[in-house]
């Protein structure tokens, strides 16, 4: 879309049985954080209005299953090489795949639920851009909530 909207990609675990509610992230690692985390932050929530509650439930412990995981910093400048040639070639094609960026994490474990792209490229190279650009572009699958702020006690959106 040009102008970047979203640095950070995470999932809300909220409606699994984790208490209080949580979601999971990638910053220096693949991580579980309180909710309350974020609250009173500018947020955007997506929530995928087709999935079942399988499928839902099968996301969020995909990215659960990989807990601890470290984060690709290597990965950044493979994503600047993509802006900049306007490709997805560095991102697809370079880097070791098993370190995910936020985006990267999301978009891994709707691959492996769904055994499709997600954000309608290889998950190797979704950006949090990427997933706000399509979440955008198809509102018959993805439902927008964009709350000023997260209140207390209200969940983000379940994934």
């Amino acid at each position: 879309s040009g102008e970047s909207r979203m640095s950070h990609a995470l999932l809300s675990l909220a409606g699994l049985t984790i208490k209080p509610d949580q979601v999971i992230e990638s910053l220096m690692r693949v991580s579980r954080n309180p909710i309350s985390k974020y609250e009173g932050q500018e947020i955007v929530v997506y929530r995928n209005i087709k999935l079942s509650p399988l499928e839902r439930n099968d996301i969020a412990l995909q990215c659960v299953s990989v807990q601890r995981e470290g984060y690709a910093w290597f990965k950044i400048p493979l994503f600047a090489l993509d802006a900049v040639f306007n490709t997805y070639f560095f991102t697809k094609n370079l880097g070791i795949s098993s370190f995910k960026v936020c985006s990267n994490l999301i978009s891994w474990a709707y691959a492996n639920t769904l055994r499709r792209d997600a954000f309608g490229v290889n998950w190797k190279c979704v950006s949090p851009d990427t997933i706000d650009d399509y979440c955008r572009a198809h509102p018959d699958e993805w439902l927008l909530s964009h709350p000023a702020n997260l209140e207390r006690g209200r969940a983000l959106d379940r994934i």
